[in-house]
């Protein structure tokens, strides 16, 4: 069977050292289970196809990190202060002051913390070397921005910027508008349209199956005319690749195509079908990167240069 390693992908660029120096910076970094009165910890562990801290793979390596987190939930905190303060402020027969609120609070989320149990999450991200591209197969920036943050923490200082397109919202729907009136190949050059289309407006939303994109196309170019923006766009990429690209430059849904049967290949171990296998799919991926990129004019910036985003700051709380 195919393994499929990569579904969704947020896509930076970095410059991170040797392999072999990546591992030995990584070990004094490693996981350690969430304390009883913290929240969350996060650290890098060994693959478990692998076993290995940094596992080599065509073109670059791959590195795992685990971040375990106790879910709190906004509302119960809220409700459990509401009623200790009333009960409170029925004893000492008076309103809190902002102090005594605050500091209630804080025991109460405290006492919380206590007594949830972590959920865990692992992510492998992956390096390829001379393209300088770190890929993160995750839906969430807040995960993504752990990672990095890890890999500064163990590395001392790590150069990195998100593979992020200013325009790619106003690209998309300015190549959808120049595909259906004619311009099919300049529109997407290098790609091939997908079977869907999510746009938003002011007027609401609305989602397009271009299975039959004759059917489809009075719809958008309507959608078009009425100043609806691509939220998600299905591309193909040299015929090897389908995905979904959003307005945030983050693909999603992946699927390689006509990938060689690696049944037929008699991997020996579970170590050599996952390195095969994710080496395959990060050469695929790092080539559409780079399509998109010389699509929507993408500039890498300047060293030293202020970055366009910071991944540590960008935080969403979406689950992956």
């Amino acid at each position: 069977f195919t393994m499929r390693i990569i579904r969704n992908l947020l896509s930076y660029k970095a410059t991170l050292p040797a392999a072999a120096v990546l591992a030995e910076h990584l070990a004094e970094k490693p996981f350690a289970p969430v304390l009883e009165t913290h929240r969350s910890a996060g650290g890098f562990i060994n693959n478990p196809h692998t076993g290995k801290l940094v596992s080599p793979i065509a073109g670059g390596y791959s590195f795992r990190f685990r971040f375990d987190c106790k879910p709190l939930s906004i509302k119960a905190i809220k409700l459990a202060h509401r009623e200790q303060e009333k009960l409170c402020e029925e004893k000492l027969q008076r309103p809190h002051t902002k102090e005594e609120s605050a500091a209630l609070k804080e025991q109460i989320i405290a006492d919380l913390i206590k007594a949830t149990l972590p959920e865990r999450t692992e992510i492998d991200a992956f390096y390829h070397i001379e393209s300088r591209t770190l890929l993160m197969p995750t839906t969430s920036k807040d995960l993504a921005a752990r990672v990095v943050g890890g890999l500064i923490e163990a590395c001392g200082a790590v150069e990195t910027s998100t593979i992020h397109v200013s325009d790619v919202k106003g690209g998309l729907t300015t190549r959808l508008r120049i595909y259906f009136a004619g311009g099919e190949e300049e529109a997407f050059d290098g790609f091939k349209i997908g079977d869907s289309v999510s746009m938003k407006g002011e007027t609401g939303k609305a989602s397009f199956d271009l299975g039959n994109l004759d059917h489809a196309k009075r719809g958008i170019v309507e959608a078009l005319d009425a100043r609806m923006q691509a939220e998600r766009l299905a591309l193909v990429h040299a015929d090897a690749v389908s995905f979904k690209l959003t307005k945030d430059f983050h693909l999603r849904g992946i699927e390689v195509i006509g990938q060689e049967d690696e049944e037929e290949q008699n991997f020996g171990t579970m170590a050599e079908h996952w390195t095969h296998s994710a080496g395959v799919q990060v050469l695929l991926l790092v080539a559409v990167i780079q399509a998109l990129c010389d699509l929507f004019g993408y500039k890498e910036p300047v060293p030293g240069a202020a970055p366009a985003a910071d991944p540590a700051a960008e935080q969403d709380g979406e689950a992956d």
